[in-house]
């Protein structure tokens, strides 16, 4: 932990500055913030839900989510559950369009149930391990992938459709 955003890039800056020689190979070390979610970045969470939810249950609660903690944050964003071995899992994937709420939060209230989210690092798939790419732009054949289902939500306080007005 740093105590201030100059500290923290002077310290990224360094490291990304270093290398190391090991069996005569040099490596140049590679640098991500922890939960970085600034405004207008990719943002992917992924939490775990039991084999029952669907992606309406999910929306839902990362709508509510959001709201407790932070309401003023606003962003569509996309539900779509993980598969493995061609096989539905009760694990979905978030991809905020906006950058992801400043306030991260690991535990989300879903029903009566407590689900851990987590925050994916950008640019690294965890699909298959590789740079440069996220689980929604996978193209390399692994035994994890995204189901065809996509549900949207947008997070935040919105408007009403149809707005209620008081008259005297």
């Amino acid at each position: 932990m740093f105590d201030t955003e100059d500290r923290r890039d002077r310290a990224v800056t360094k490291i990304l500055k270093a290398s190391f020689r090991w069996e005569g190979v040099v490596y140049k070390l590679t640098v991500h913030n922890f939960g970085d979610s600034e405004k207008g970045k990719l943002v992917i969470w992924q939490t775990s839900a039991n084999l029952l939810a669907t992606g309406e249950d999910i929306r839902d609660a990362i709508i509510e989510h959001v709201l407790q903690i932070e309401p003023l944050f606003s962003s569509p964003f996309e539900v779509r559950q993980i598969i493995d071995n061609d096989m539905p899992t009760g694990k979905w994937a978030i991809k905020f369009d906006n950058g992801g709420p400043t306030n991260f939060q690991k535990q989300m209230k879903m029903g009566r149930m407590t689900v851990l989210i987590t925050q994916e690092p950008t640019g690294t798939c965890r699909f298959c391990g590789n740079s440069g790419h996220t689980i929604f732009t996978c193209t390399t054949k692994s035994d994890k992938e995204l189901g065809a289902e996509v549900v949207r939500g947008t997070t935040g306080i919105t408007s009403a459709v149809n707005p209620v007005i008081m008259e005297e």
